[in-house]
Parts: C-alpha cells; sequence; structure tokens
C-alpha cells in the first residue's frame, strides 16, 4: 500500500515535470537560453526572499500537525502574517536590482503565492495526501504551458513571463489551500499575532536548530544561481538550469519518498533496501528526461548527461538521511553536512575559473557530493553512539 502510494504519487510528479519540459521549450523556442537563464536566477532570488517562512520551519510543522490538531490554527496564522515581511523583502530586493515598480508589484504576488503553496504542500504532506498537491501542480504547469502558446510574443522580456507566472499562480493557490484544509477538523480561524510570536519563543529550544538547516538548505537550492550569475553568461546559465531540469526527472521520484518519509505511518514501514531499486531507476529519469530536454533544445551531448547523471546517488543518500534526522528532530547533521558542502563550493568556484558549462557542472557535483558525504559519515557516528 504505502510503495503503491509512493508510485502514484512519484507519477503525478513525473508528469508535472513533462509539463514543465513543454514550458522550457517554449521559452527557448520563442525567445532564448539566455531569457531562460534570467528567469532562473529570479525564481532563485525569490526563492530566497521565502526564507522568511522557515521562522515557522516546514519539517517541523509537517510533523507538529501529526501529533497536536491544536498547532492547526498557529500554522495558518502565521501564513498569514508573514505576508507582510516578503512584500517587505521585495521591495528591498527590487532596490538592489532596479527593478521598475509595476515589475516589484509582480514579484510580490508571486513570492506571496508561493509562500501559500508552501502553506498547501505542509497540510498536504501532514496527511500524506500529497497526490492533491502534485494534481494542482500539473494544472498550474499547463496553465502556463497553454498561456505561453496563446499570448505570448518574441517581443516578451522577463517582466511580461513574471506576470503570467504570478497570475496564474495567484489564480490556483487560494482554491488548493481550501481543499487542502478540508480534511481538517477544529479550529480554523486566525490568532492573534501576538500569541504567535509568544509561541516562537517558547519553541525556540526545538526549533532553533532548524532555522539554520532550513536556511542553508534554501541556499543550498540556490546557491549554484546566485554564485553563478557574476561570472557567468545568461546562455551558460540557462544551459546549466536545463541540466538541473533534467535531474528533476529522476528527484520528482525522491521527493515524493521524501515527503512521505516524514509521515510517520509510512517512516514505519519504509524498507531501505528499496533505495537499491530507486536510485538506478532514477538515473534512467534523468538520462532518458535529458535527451528528451536537449533533443529539442539545444542539442544532446550524451557524455556529459550520462557523467551527470551519476549524481542522482549522493542526492539519493541525502534526500533519504536528511528524512531520517528531521523525523526525530535532529537538524544538527544537517546543518553541519550543508556548512561543509556549500563552503567547498564556494571555495572551487572562487579559485576557478567557472565561466564553462563544464566548471558549473562540476562544481555543482562537488555541491551534492560532499553533502552525501558528510551526512553518510555522521549517521554512521549517531547509529554507532546509540548502539553503544
Amino acid at each position: 500500500m504505502i510503495y503503491k502510494k509512493l508510485f502514484s504519487q512519484s507519477v503525478l510528479n513525473l508528469l508535472n515535470t513533462g509539463v514543465t519540459f513543454g514550458i522550457t521549450y517554449l521559452v527557448i523556442e520563442k525567445f532564448s537560453v539566455s531569457l531562460l537563464g534570467e528567469l532562473y536566477l529570479l525564481l532563485s532570488l525569490i526563492s530566497i526572499v521565502l526564507l522568511v517562512n522557515v521562522f515557522l520551519p516546514p519539517s517541523f510543522s509537517c510533523l507538529r500537525l501529526q501529533d497536536k490538531k491544536a498547532f492547526l490554527p498557529i500554522l495558518l496564522s502565521y501564513y498569514f502574517y508573514v505576508q507582510l515581511p516578503i512584500v517587505f523583502f521585495v521591495l528591498i530586493l527590487s532596490f538592489f536590482f532596479n527593478f521598475p515598480l509595476y515589475t516589484s508589484f509582480f514579484i510580490a504576488l508571486y513570492a506571496i503565492s508561493l509562500s501559500f503553496t508552501n502553506l498547501a504542500d505542509i497540510l498536504l504532506q501532514a496527511q500524506a495526501r500529497l497526490a492533491v498537491f502534485y494534481r494542482f501542480q500539473i494544472l498550474i504547469s499547463l496553465l502556463k504551458l497553454l498561456a505561453l502558446v496563446f499570448f505570448a510574443s518574441e517581443s516578451w522580456k522577463i517582466d511580461e513571463l513574471l506576470i503570467l507566472y504570478a497570475i496564474i499562480q495567484l489564480f490556483c493557490v487560494f482554491p488548493l489551500v481550501y481543499y487542502a484544509l478540508l480534511n481538517y477538523k477544529g479550529i480554523k480561524r486566525l490568532l492573534n499575532p501576538f500569541k504567535i510570536f509568544r509561541y516562537l519563543f517558547l519553541a525556540q529550544p526545538i526549533i532553533r536548530h532548524y532555522y539554520l538547516s532550513s536556511g542553508l538548505k534554501k541556499l543550498n537550492d540556490n546557491l549554484p544561481a546566485l554564485l553563478f550569475s557574476p561570472f557567468v553568461s545568461m546562455e551558460v546559465l540557462g544551459l546549466f538550469s536545463l541540466y538541473q531540469k533534467c535531474l528533476i526527472f529522476g528527484v520528482s521520484f525522491l521527493r515524493s519518498l521524501e515527503a512521505l518519509l516524514l509521515n510517520r505511518k509510512f517512516n514505519k514501514y519504509f524498507k531501505t533496501n528499496a533505495l537499491y531499486i530507486i536510485a538506478p531507476l532514477c538515473q534512467a529519469l534523468v538520462i532518458v528526461g535529458g535527451i528528451i530536454y536537449f533533443h529539442f533544445t539545444v542539442g544532446v551531448d550524451i557524455s556529459k548527461l550520462i557523467m551527470f547523471s551519476f549524481l542522482i546517488y549522493p542526492l539519493t543518500i541525502t534526500i533519504f538521511l536528511r528524512a531520517k534526522f528531521l523525523s526525530i528532530f535532529n537538524a544538527k547533521p544537517l546543518n553541519i553536512a550543508m556548512i561543509v558542502s556549500i563552503s567547498s563550493f564556494i571555495l572551487y568556484c572562487l579559485l576557478f575559473e567557472v565561466s564553462t558549462i563544464e566548471f558549473t557542472l562540476t562544481s555543482y557535483g562537488l555541491l551534492l557530493t560532499m553533502q552525501s558525504f558528510v551526512l553518510s559519515v555522521l549517521y554512521f557516528f549517531t547509529v554507532k553512539i546509540n548502539r553503544d
């Protein structure tokens, strides 16, 4: 039953990845690889703005929802009030990057809609109902695809693309949150903001370790775009984002696994040996997805793609061990692993000239492999200490 749920959710996630491929193809076909690079950088900046969500860490919230029903109003209230600082940080972002006022407005709308999407993700993940979340994600991706087909013109720049993304995401997110709340019983109301501050203060002994972990994970996911952008052209950045999208073909299966591992019932029955089947399957998906992506966009370099596909193995180990540590409220090993890997990544980029696609892929491989290695060592010693 649990593996059936994992398979069905992974198929839905994979379908969404397929529709996303269509969006990527249209962006390159109608505009350019450079515009894809600009979009990749802008979405990474918005993701950094959404770091304010981690003051009530998502993984902690997912587990707490399963343990305490009274946590629901706290979660809902937090995501309502946190939109104000999100808008504030968008304005700061717009000031530094000299975005026009109307662009800033749509960046804020998109950031807010993504924030509420994160809320729906937590609500559905806590009840192991991520299939609903993935169906909505497919709907959102399909609407973006259709809008690009029927409304986009070659004169569009990043501003028009952002407006399109913001309107569609905002249109879909509130029905998603409403649907996510249907299966929750009890009080669904907003609490006084001072009660939320008080809860965050009192919960510090538990959640303070999550701050660094959640923040580092967000930085880890978006660091390549932020660190590469000063050194490479937007075309190289766009090409690198294509390789990342190939990896997403395999990661789509792993993300479903990670989400289910944070559900206590699933975690209890999951067998570690299943990873020996899951990892090679994900690698095959990366290669197949990559061939499709590159064949229809910039051409296939099969040797680079196969080498890149092996990164799915350290990524599989990292995702599995991260879920294991988070399920026991132990974020310290995650913090150590990400600090070491991010430091190695930054040092490599500063020491070597990261100006070509080969160097960007190598440095990204270092980031993923180092994180997996450190986390594996820490997990080994944690298990050994517990046994002794």
